[in-house]
Parts: C-alpha cells; structure tokens; sequence
C-alpha cells in the first residue's frame, strides 16, 4: 500500500513528497534523506501535529496515510485546489478517521 500511495503523491505536480516515519529504516522506494522526516514522541494526534506545523513554515501541506491503497492523484490534486479558497479540506473514513488532511498556513 505505502507504494502505491507514495506513487499518486509523487505523481502531483509541485508536490514535494515527505515520509514522515517513527522510525528511519530502509523504505522500498528511494527517498532523499532531506525528505524522510522523524515523527517523534507520542500519540497519533502529537506526531501528526509536529509534522504538520514543520510542514506548515514551508507551503500548504497534505497529510495522507500509508494504508490508503485507493488514494490517487486525483484525490490530490482536488484537495490543493480545494485550498484555494478554504483552510483546510478532510478526506474523511468510515471508521471516523480520515486518508487525507490538508491545511493552509496564513502569513
């Protein structure tokens, strides 16, 4: 599945895919060190809100989950124009989770 999401992200134009991980260990695609960020210490909530605020000093940012074997680019691509005019956009899951936030960062 991680392939497979890794695939559609990479396959954005003017996204810059990041991994962010619990662990650095060798991943089966290639990834520049620069990208593969530690997520750190913590609940789900504590490492996806680090990641998102680092993210966030640099441009809009996509959290998407590894275990989303039917994300494309399309879904993607939709959620940065989404961003054009709202702060945020939820791909929301049956479960109550989701497979897809993005945020917008005001200057």
């Amino acid at each position: 599945m991680f392939v497979d999401v890794w695939s559609s992200v990479t396959a954005c134009p003017g996204v810059r895919p990041i991994l962010a991980t619990t662990e650095f260990r060798k991943f089966p695609v290639e990834i520049p060190a620069d990208d593969i960020w530690f997520q750190g210490e913590g609940d789900l909530g504590v490492r996806l809100e680090r990641i998102m605020t680092s993210g966030l000093l640099r441009a809009p940012v996509k959290a998407v989950g590894a275990d989303s074997p039917t994300l494309t680019s399309s879904h993607i691509i939709r959620a940065l124009q989404t961003l054009d005019t709202n702060d945020a956009v939820i791909g929301p899951c049956i479960d109550g989770g989701f497979y897809l936030l993005s945020l917008f960062a005001f200057k």
